[in-house]
C-alpha cells in the first residue's frame, strides 16, 4: 500500500527547540486522529524503534511530518507474523491513545495463532499498564506459551489501581502449578514488588506453606532466591521461622547466609531459636563478615548470657574486624572492673594494630570523665614506648597530648577495625 504522508518545511527556522516544542504540543491530537507526527531537524537526537544509536529524524532541514497510521492497524492483521510482531512493537506507544489500536492489540493477545505475536501483544499492554487492559493480562497468564505467560506474570506487577488480591491469587497458582522454571521466578519476582499488602501473595495458611514447601525442596537454589525473600514476610509462622534459620545457617553464600540472619534478628520474634542460632554463628561461622554482623546481633545485657560470648569473641576470634566488633558491645560495660582491665590488657597485646588503636581511645574516653587522668597518662606513655607500630605509637602520644590539655571533653578520634569494611 501507499503511505500517505504530509511535509511542511521551515528553510529559514535556526531555533529547532521551536520544533520540538511544537511536536510536543501536538502530537497526541494527531495520534487521537489516527495520525503519527514526526519532528525532523539538524541534529535532532531521538533515537529509532528498532536501533537505539540510529537517529532516523536527523534531516537537513526543519520539518515537522504528519503520517496516517492506518497501515500499522492493517499490518497488525497481517498474514505474515512477523510483519504482526513488527507492528504491535511499533504501536506500543500509540495505543493508550487510540480506541482502535488497542482493540487490535488485545485481538492479537487472545486470538493469535503465533506465541511471538501473542507475546509482542502482552508487551505492548504492559508498557501502557493501564488498569482497564487488567483482565486481559490475567487471562495471558494461563497462555499455552511458556514465554507468554512470564510476560503477563511481569505486566501483573505494572497495575497498581486495581484489587491485588486477585494478582497475589494468580502469581500464587503460577508458582505452584507451572511447569515452566522461567514463569515461577517471574511470578515470585512480581510477588516481591510493593503494593499496599506488603507484597503479592496470599495471606491464607495454605498459600504461605505452599511457599515453604517450594523453598524447603531446594532452599539454597538460585531459582528460590526470590521465594525465599518471599518467605521473609510471613516470619509469624514458626515453621517459616525454622526452615529460614536452617538457610541463614547453611547456604554456601555468605551474603546471604548474613542477610538471613539479620532479617530473623530484625523480625521483632523473640524466640530463643533465633537467639541460638545467631550466638552459633558467631563463633563458627567461616565467613568473618558474618561472624562480626551475628556478633553486633548479640544482646549486651549486664551478666546476660552473651556477655561472655562477647568477651571470647573479642579475645578468641581469628580475624581482628570480629574482634572489633566485639569490642564495640563491650566498650557499653567499661564502668565493670574485669571488662576495663581486658581492654588494658587487649590494648597492648592484640595482634592487630587497628584494634590496639581503638582499644586506646576507648581507654581516653572513659579517662576523660576520671577525677584524675594520671594513671591513664602513665599507661599511654608506655605504649608510645613500646607498641610495635609507629602509627599505635603516635596515637597513643596526641592521646596523652588530648588528656593533658585540660578539655573536659576530648572527641572520640575514628580508628579501628571499624573503618576496614562496609557495613551495608
Amino acid at each position: 500500500m501507499i503511505n500517505q504522508w504530509l511535509r511542511h518545511k521551515f528553510q529559514d527556522l535556526t531555533d529547532n527547540h521551536r520544533i520540538d516544542a511544537v511536536h510536543s504540543l501536538s502530537k497526541d491530537r494527531f495520534v487521537a486522529e489516527g495520525m503519527m507526527l514526526g519532528q525532523f531537524y539538524p541534529g535532532c537526537s531521538q533515537p529509532g524503534l528498532w536501533n537505539r544509536d540510529f537517529r532516523p529524524l536527523d534531516a537537513p532541514l526543519p520539518m515537522l511530518v504528519v503520517r496516517n497510521m492506518s497501515w500499522m492497524h492493517e499490518d497488525v492483521r497481517s498474514q505474515d507474523p512477523g510483519v504482526r510482531m513488527r507492528a504491535l512493537w511499533t504501536l506500543r506507544t500509540f495505543w493508550s491513545d487510540h480506541p482502535d489500536t488497542l482493540a487490535a492489540i488485545r485481538d492479537c493477545l487472545t486470538s493469535d495463532s503465533s506465541a511471538g505475536v501473542r507475546y509482542e501483544a502482552m508487551n505492548a499492554l504492559e508498557d501502557g499498564a493501564d488498569p482497564g487492559t487488567f483482565v486481559l493480562a490475567l487471562q495471558a497468564v494461563v497462555d499455552p506459551d511458556a514465554k507468554v505467560r512470564a510476560a503477563a506474570v511481569d505486566a501483573l506487577g505494572t497495575y497498581r489501581t486495581v484489587v491485588t488480591t486477585a494478582i497475589a491469587q494468580a502469581l500464587y497458582e503460577r508458582v505452584t502449578t507451572d511447569d515452566d522454571p522461567d514463569v515461577r521466578e517471574a511470578a515470585l519476582r512480581t510477588a516481591l514488588r510493593p503494593s499496599n499488602s506488603g507484597v503479592l501473595w496470599p495471606h491464607h495458611p495454605e498459600a504461605i506453606s505452599g511457599l515453604r514447601e517450594y523453598v524447603a525442596a531446594d532452599p539454597v537454589a538460585k531459582s528460590r532466591r526470590f521465594a525465599v525473600y518471599l518467605l521473609d514476610h510471613f516470619t509469624d509462622d514458626p515453621e517459616v521461622r525454622a526452615l529460614l534459620r536452617e538457610i541463614a545457617e547453611h547456604h554456601p553464600d555468605d551474603r546471604e547466609r548474613r542477610t538471613m540472619m539479620f532479617k530473623l534478628s530484625a523480625s521483632g520474634h523473640d524466640d530463643p531459636e533465633t537467639k541460638e542460632m545467631v550466638r552459633r554463628m558467631a563463633v563458627v561461622d567461616p565467613s568473618w563478615e558474618v561472624r562480626a554482623h551475628a556478633v553486633e546481633e548479640l544482646d549486651w545485657q549486664d551478666d546476660g548470657p552473651d556477655l561472655e560470648l562477647l568477651r571470647d569473641r573479642a579475645v578468641v576470634d581469628t580475624h581482628g574486624n570480629v574482634r572489633g566488633a566485639a569490642w564495640e558491645k563491650l566498650a557499653l560495660w567499661t564502668d565493670r572492673e574485669d571488662i576495663a582491665a581486658l581492654i588494658r590488657r587487649r590494648s597492648s597485646d592484640d595482634p592487630d594494630p587497628d584494634l590496639r588503636a581503638q582499644l586506646l581511645v576507648e581507654i581516653v574516653h572513659v579517662a576523660q570523665r576520671a577525677a584524675d587522668r594520671t594513671p591513664t597518662v602513665t599507661y599511654l606513655a608506655t605504649r608510645v614506648e613500646h607498641d610495635p607500630d609507629a602509627d599505635v605509637r603516635q596515637l597513643a602520644a596526641d592521646l596523652v597530648a588530648d588528656l593533658t590539655s585540660g578539655e573536659k571533653n576530648i572527641e572520640k578520634r575514628e580508628v579501628g577495625t571499624r573503618h576496614r569494611w562496609d557495613w551495608d
